[in-house]
């Protein structure tokens, strides 16, 4: 009888009209989970999952199965798995809808649903297992999109942009964290790379914002301070920096004040930069930089003679200072206190020849009218550069004033060599010669300065002597004709050239010259005597008659000229020219 009933029973299993599953027993994660048809549950990649008990109305459950396509879910009845292990590491990120069918032999029979849903930390852990920087950004920006409001995959995400020197996305991923309740880290991260991208507006906002979370860190507003200096918001800079300076020790305050005396200096505040760097004196009072600078801010207060005090200080402090020394030199002849300046530049020429300085002196040493300092310096130039030319020149000329013409001599003629066509020290040199006595010298460099300046009567009239005593005459009327060309006007320079025809015998030219002095010259009765002597000499017996009568008109007594007139007439009407 009991085998007929278990017959009967598996017949039913096997012949069932209407198969139905009342439910599927499930473990997930050791607790049990009771599944009935068409029902769908929510799983994590992490949760581990068993499969307890089917129960459906079929006895035995005779050709009762599960099936869910792609995925061997049967072996789950012999052991634990995960769904990740079950599905694959690659499936789950696809947020599938695992379908469970319970099937009679082929017949279908009733489903449940696994909806398996990963969550931003399962993106993060598959992250962590890529090695290829581009596919690890890929993922993460699709995790992003499933999860945009997630911190930590954002901060992931901006963490692999930065390695990869996309500084603008990063920041565009931060900025959005950090709107409403940002973490300090984030804030520091974004201040980084503002400065990477050189946005300064931007990183002072991130300090401003990081300081508001700690009005106490220091640190924090020094670095606060000093991007506000760099961007040049001097006056919001200054703010933080009296800040830093009330919180800062005394005794550690020196290069605050400077600091801010800096920047006081900079916006033209010299009071205020002025009372800091006064402060930072208390603190340094043998240090020169300070006092020099205190020098400048008094001069541009127009407080010179403080300047000049604090100046001084300064030199004094550096001792060896040469450059500051002459700078101050510099300033007192500005000053016109030529005095003073002399002593300090004496203090620098005695342990360096500085040409700086030498020529400083010589300004000083012509503005104290000081010819013996002047000659001494110029010396020394020339010993440091023999070709300074100017230098050498002036020498020269100092030694012509005062009366050392071989000195002079020597000097000219140096200087000539190296710039010939220098007319005033031709000139310098033909005065050295005359004085010197050596007229042929003289009378060369006259020949040569009237090069330049032809109609010079000065030059013109030592020619004039020198050919007169040498007696050539006609070198003597060649250069007195380019003189005349140059200088029409000048009658001495006619009469050289008359001297010159008549010494050489030349009667017309003679009378020309006569004939153009005359004109200059009309009441002149003893020329006008010679030239009707000389027109009569050449028979020209009419003009002859005109000069002696000019002579009359102007000498009336002078009888050689009445007795020519008488005796030219007498030709004239025999029928003389």
């Amino acid at each position: 009888m009991g085998l007929l009933f278990a017959g009967w029973r598996v017949w039913i299993g096997v012949h069932n009209p209407s198969p139905q599953l009342r439910f599927l027993l499930l473990s997930v994660n050791g607790q049990p989970h009771k599944l009935v048809p068409g029902e769908e549950t929510l799983l994590k990649p992490e949760d581990l999952l068993k499969l307890l008990k089917l129960s459906t109305n079929v006895p035995f459950n005779i050709g009762i199965r599960l099936y869910s396509k792609g995925v061997d879910i049967n072996a789950l009845w012999y052991e634990e798995l995960s769904v990740r292990q079950l599905l694959g590491p690659d499936l789950i990120f696809q947020n599938p809808l695992v379908i469970v069918e319970v099937k009679h032999f082929n017949r279908h029979v009733a489903t449940v649903k696994w909806k398996v849903q990963t969550g931003a930390e399962d993106w993060l852990e598959k992250t962590g297992r890529i090695i290829d920087p581009n596919k690890r950004i890929a993922l993460l920006e699709r995790a992003l999109k499933l999860f945009p409001e997630n911190a930590a995959l954002c901060k992931r995400l901006a963490k692999e942009y930065i390695s990869q020197k996309r500084w603008y996305k990063a920041i565009k991923l931060l900025e959005e964290l950090a709107k409403e309740t940002p973490e300090e880290e984030t804030l520091y991260i974004l201040l980084d790379l503002y400065k990477k991208v050189g946005d300064k507006g931007r990183s002072i906002a991130t300090l401003k914002r990081l300081l508001n979370m700690d009005p106490h860190d220091l640190g924090l507003r020094w670095q606060l301070a000093e991007s506000l200096e760099k961007a040049d918001r001097i006056s919001e800079a200054v703010q933080h920096y009296e800040v830093i300076l009330s919180k800062t020790p005394e005794k550690e305050r020196l290069d605050l004040y400077q600091h801010l005396g800096y920047l006081y200096t900079k916006v033209k505040d010299y009071k205020k930069a002025l009372s800091y760097y006064l402060k930072a004196l208390k603190l340094a009072p043998k240090d020169p930089g300070i006092y020099e600078t205190l020098a400048v801010l008094y001069d541009r207060m127009g407080k010179r003679q403080k300047a000049d005090h604090f100046f001084e200080k300064a030199i004094d402090l550096k001792g060896e200072d040469h450059k500051g020394r002459l700078k101050l030199a510099l300033r007192l002849i500005e000053r016109k206190r030529y005095k003073e300046a002399k002593a300090h530049l004496h203090k620098i020429l005695a342990k360096q020849a500085s040409m700086k300085a030498l020529l400083l002196m010589v300004d000083v040493a012509e503005k104290l009218g000081d010819k013996k300092e002047l000659k001494a310096t110029y010396r020394k130039i020339l010993k440091l550069n023999p070709k300074k030319w100017v230098i050498l020149f002036n020498l020269a000329a100092l030694e012509y004033e005062d009366g050392n013409l071989k000195k002079a001599r020597l000097l000219l003629e140096q200087y000539l060599k190296a710039r010939p066509k220098d007319k005033d020290a031709h000139l310098l040199l033909f005065d050295v010669y005359k004085g010197l006595g050596q007229k042929a010298k003289a009378y060369r460099e006259a020949i040569t300065c009237l090069s330049f300046d032809p109609g010079n009567l000065h030059l013109n009239t030592y020619v004039f002597q020198y050919l007169k005593e040498t007696k050539n005459y006609t070198r003597m009327a060649a250069v007195l004709k380019e003189a005349i060309k140059v200088n029409p006007k000048e009658v001495i320079l006619r009469e050289y050239l008359l001297f010159a025809y008549i010494q050489m015998g030349k009667e017309k030219e003679t009378m020309d010259v006569m004939k153009d002095i005359l004109k200059m010259k009309p009441n002149n009765p003893r020329l006008w005597l010679s030239l009707g002597k000389l027109q009569e000499k050449k028979g020209l017996y009419k003009e002859a008659m005109a000069s002696y009568k000019r002579v009359l008109d102007l000498w009336p007594e002078n009888d050689e000229a009445g007795e020519g007139y008488l005796r030219v007439r007498l030709k004239v009407v025999q029928g003389g020219e």
